[in-house]
């Protein structure tokens, strides 16, 4: 349709076709109303464009300013390239790029959420899920005093479970208590520091991961070389206590430094005992135990004095740890062991009762070279 009409001078400023009705040259307008598509070929340069509809854009987009988004933005492509990449070009010593997720509330408080990152893909049910989240939150919005939490989340056997929890009290790993394994690796060592899920026991350095069950022990040190498995100190030689010993009953023991010397100390104070006898007889008891000499299957070449767990066990039963022939659920022999400590109090007793009837022999004898 040929352009019908007069063009103003104030509307535009170069010539019309008056068959076509397109623009050759520059328009100049308060206010432009256009209902059907524009085919740009050059640059635009716009100060300000409000856009109700999409924007398709085959090459790239220059934004020199900001870019705010009242909506959803979705980055979608069809490669494994990064969707978003942050660059920065500046040379001075402070970090950047930054990423920044800012909740701009108008009455922020304690347990706010204030950033989400999930790690979503599909299940085989063509179903999305999240396989890992990470949280940020407000503890305490007190000017001065205020507090933040991350919460790293893993999805496990169908739910997202705690995997860390950086709290302001603590730094919480399995806070679900899950049938999980906290493993430390060192440069030779899979197991430098384990902490077994299945068994709450702490391993240290052990050259493969325990089974259930397997050993029972809260507590283990392992070593394949020549250095210290476990070195406690300080470098003063002031007494200095290294462990105390813990249960339901309080503080049973303890591990002490002095000087040049080391005290392995168990709890003896008057004020935990009572039924207390010094009458009894220790000689009997004392001729029942069965000293003996042997060497461990394990070590042939080392003979060694001792006694057999299980014989020890009927004369002083606190001395031994286990019973004889025990095995574990899984068959596996469970072995006892012994105290030797223990025997002290049994021995001493012994000597002090040899040595009254000693005395009391030397009397006699004295009394018979004098008559």
């Amino acid at each position: 349709m040929p352009y019908v009409g007069q063009k103003p001078a104030d509307i535009i400023s170069t010539a019309v076709d008056t068959v076509t009705g397109k623009f050759s040259g520059e328009v100049d307008a308060a206010s432009l109303d256009i209902s059907g598509n524009i085919d740009v070929d050059g640059t635009t340069n716009l100060d300000v464009v409000d856009i109700d509809g999409a924007v398709d854009m085959a090459s790239t987009l220059q934004v020199d300013g900001a870019i705010t988004a009242s909506a959803n933005m979705t980055i979608t492509t069809a490669d494994n390239n990064a969707q978003l990449t942050l660059k920065s070009t500046d040379a001075d010593a402070n970090s950047g790029p930054a990423l920044q997720l800012k909740r701009d509330s108008s009455s922020p408080a304690a347990d706010d959420f204030i950033g989400d990152i999930d790690f979503i893909g599909e299940n085989n049910a063509s179903q999305e899920v999240v396989y890992a989240e990470m949280t940020g939150r407000i503890e305490d919005v007190t000017d001065g005093a205020e507090d933040g939490r991350l919460i790293l989340k893993t999805m496990r056997a169908g739910q997202l479970r705690s995997a860390i929890d950086c709290r302001i009290d603590a730094i919480v790993i399995n806070e679900d208590s899950d049938d999980v394994d906290f493993r430390v690796e060192s440069n030779g060592n899979a197991n430098a520091l384990l902490v077994a899920g299945n068994t709450d026991d702490i391993f240290f350095g052990c050259s493969a991961l325990p089974s259930a069950g397997g050993g029972g022990a809260a507590f283990e040190l392992s070593q394949s070389n020549a250095r210290s498995i476990l070195q406690l100190g300080n470098t003063g030689t002031s007494n200095l206590r290294v462990t105390n010993f813990y249960n339901g009953n309080g503080n049973i023991g303890n591990i002490s430094l002095s000087g040049s010397t080391t005290s392995f100390v168990t709890s003896s104070d008057y004020r935990l005992k009572e039924n207390v006898v010094t009458d009894w007889d220790a000689t009997t008891r004392l001729k029942q135990l069965k000293p003996s000499r042997f060497n461990f299957i394990a070590d042939a070449d080392t003979t060694v004095d001792g006694f057999l767990a299980h014989e020890v066990s009927s004369i002083v039963p606190e001395a031994v740890n286990g019973t004889k022939d025990e095995v574990d659920e899984d068959g596996n022999a469970v072995m006892q062991g012994i105290d030797q400590n223990k025997l002290v109090p049994l021995l001493v007793k012994s000597l002090q009762e040899a040595l009254t009837e000693i005395d009391t022999l030397k009397t006699k004898v004295t009394a018979l070279e004098n008559a």
